[in-house]
């Protein structure tokens, strides 16, 4: 049953690829439903299909697998013309997945290791699909819209799961309410720098008021915290690149919705403290990374990725770093010590150019774009990233899958603008003649004769 669906997937597949290749009005609606499909996949009971794999396993990546999302990009993938300029990140991506197989000589279990090398080719290949399919700018707006419908179908279901069937712990569709509040930092701050940039209409600037309504249902109080964080922090840096009236309303009017919105995080929180207790953060996560640091401690070249809770287990560390049996089938929450312990300094080297290379180019190129709209996009992409990796030292859900797909996109979208602006600079600065020193009118003659049909004939 299983491999007749793969097949019927993979035929369905080529089929949307070769149409979209024929009709290539229709790449606009497919490119919108790739933007919203992270949100949307993690509704369905089953949107990835096992190749081969092991359920149980207690990893990051559990098979061989092919998601919807992944069909749909290949599709994609297919009915877009090749481009002829080069994409930046693919050594960093190439850097990462190599000490990820490199790991698996070390590996207790290597083919544990090759699921996560799997699920990391899968990333690159969405990454690719988004990149080129933002070099048309019609098909980024797409994108950006198909990410706010995502964002506002997740706030649908939230509100349904806290007031209609009164959950506590409200999750979207997702499997744990600190992983929906990390996802939503890769959606509100790109719009939340449009809206800065002065592009108008209420849609637009709805879609950041409902993360972070999102962000207080949940109760996640780092994911609350980084967005007010994220916000502040872009508001500031574009008011510091370019000061405009508009975003001086603007920030009268976000003091005056977090005014409105604090009695109902208050609320939110009142009940899960009544019902939880309050907790800190060292429910668990200290000890389980104290844990990864005995491995890297021990094995500086890592334990092999993907194998760091069998290891724990099966070797003690978790025994000796005191980790409770109530943790001991999870990794330590900090993708930094979680990618050291299984990958060694090299793979923690290799992590940190995949993470930092987007998120200098991003926030250079738009600081330094400070008359173009799409210099504010790349300034609020830089936000979300930094927010998602300051998130990170306490969540290791950017090592998921599902978590990756919202990176891939956010990464397509930083290559697409940098290239695009890279090309108009470079194209202005061919393009513009030199103004000649003062010249003698015999000079002058020779520059007429000799110089302007030269430029003519060049361009």
């Amino acid at each position: 049953m299983k491999w007749a669906i793969f097949a019927l997937g993979l035929m369905g597949t080529l089929f949307l690829g070769g149409w979209l290749r024929s009709n290539p009005r229709n790449l606009k609606q497919v490119c919108t439903l790739i933007g919203a499909l992270p949100f949307l996949v993690t509704a369905l009971p089953k949107h990835e299909i096992a190749i081969l794999g092991v359920p149980e396993w207690p990893g990051f990546a559990r098979g061989f697998d092919v998601s919807v999302f992944d069909l749909f990009a290949f599709a994609v993938l297919l009915s877009l013309p090749r481009r002829s300029h080069a994409l930046p990140f693919k050594l960093p991506f190439f850097f990462y997945i190599a000490t990820i197989l490199l790991s698996a000589l070390q590996a207790p279990n290597q083919t544990a290791t090759y699921y996560y090398a799997w699920q990391l080719l899968r990333i690159f290949m969405a990454y690719i699909v988004i990149a080129r399919a933002c070099a048309d700018p019609v098909l980024r707006i797409a994108i950006l819209n198909g990410m706010a419908f995502g964002l506002c179908f997740e706030g649908g279901v939230v509100i349904l799961q806290r007031f209609v069937f009164h959950y506590l712990h409200v999750v979207g569709t997702f499997d744990h309410q600190n992983m929906l509040g990390l996802v939503i930092h890769f959606v509100i701050f790109p719009f939340f720098a449009l809206v800065l940039s002065g592009q108008k209409g209420w849609k637009l600037a709805a879609i950041p008021f409902i993360g972070m309504l999102i962000d207080i249902i949940t109760t996640s109080r780092g994911a609350i915290a980084l967005a007010l964080a994220g916000f502040s922090s872009l508001l500031i840096l574009s008011m510091l690149r370019k000061m405009t009236p508009r975003k001086g309303k603007i920030l009268a009017s976000s003091v005056l919705i977090l005014t409105l919105l604090s009695p109902l995080a208050y609320r939110q929180f009142e009940l899960r403290y009544q019902t939880t207790g309050v907790a800190g953060y060292g429910d668990g996560r200290t000890e389980l990374n104290n844990a990864a640091a005995m491995m890297l401690s021990d094995f500086p070249m890592g334990i092999g990725a993907n194998n760091i809770v069998v290891f724990g287990n099966t070797h003690g560390y978790y025994e000796r770093a005191s980790v409770g049996a109530e943790n001991a089938g999870i990794f330590p929450h900090n993708i930094y010590w979680a990618t050291a312990a299984e990958l060694g300094y090299i793979g923690l080297t290799a992590l940190a150019f995949l993470l930092l290379r987007p998120l200098q180019l991003a926030f250079f190129i738009g600081w330094r774009t400070r008359n173009d709209q799409r210099g504010d996009l790349l300034l609020g992409l830089a936000v979300s990233l930094a927010m998602v990796y300051v998130q990170s030292y306490y969540e290791f859900l950017l090592l998921t899958d599902e978590v990756q797909y919202f990176f891939a996109i956010e990464l397509g979208i930083i290559a697409s603008l940098a290239l695009e602006l890279r090309r108009e600079s470079a194209s202005k600065h061919k393009t513009s003649v030199p103004t000649p020193p003062l010249l003698t009118p015999v000079q002058h003659q020779l520059v007429d004769r000799v110089t302007l049909p030269s430029y003519t004939k060049r361009y």
